[in-house]
This record gives C-alpha cells, structure tokens and sequence, in this order.
C-alpha cells in the first residue's frame, strides 16, 4: 500500500487528493519526451485511455480510491483502439 501511496502522491502535484486530467497530461508529456516519435502517439492514446478507464465515475479525476481499485490494470483486457 506505502508505493500505491507514493504513486499517487508523485502523480498528484498540487497535493489536493485527486489527480487532475492536467496532472495526468504533465506526467504523460513526461513518458513520451524519450519516446522516438513513431511511438509517441500509440503511448499518449494508451495513458489517455489508462485514465479514463481508472476514472470510474468519469468525474475528470482520480481518487486514491480509483488509483487502487483498478488493481493496476492486472484485471484489465488490453486497451485497443490505440494502434
């Protein structure tokens, strides 16, 4: 549970208990400034649908709750649609 919280915390920049569309932008801007650039579509349509589908009651957020729920996507059939 401590690196569930760490995780959040690291994705949660302004420290209000949710994270934000914008903060989840900032850190997927992040991930795909290292990626060449033929993948870097495929990676931002992956992490916006990661988001969507961890946002469970499509409120624009993440809760701690929903960033635990999704079990880290273990459960989850693979996302498509992004290729």
């Amino acid at each position: 549970m401590q690196a569930a919280k760490r995780g959040f915390s690291g994705l949660d920049l302004n420290h209000d208990g949710v994270i934000s569309r914008k903060e989840w932008s900032f850190m997927q801007a992040r991930m795909v400034a290292p990626v060449p650039q033929n993948g870097r579509v495929q990676l931002m349509c992956a992490t916006d649908q990661e988001f969507k589908l961890m946002d469970s009651n499509h409120d624009g957020k993440i809760t701690f709750a929903e960033f635990t729920a999704d079990n880290f996507g273990r459960d989850r059939q693979p996302i498509r649609g992004c290729y």
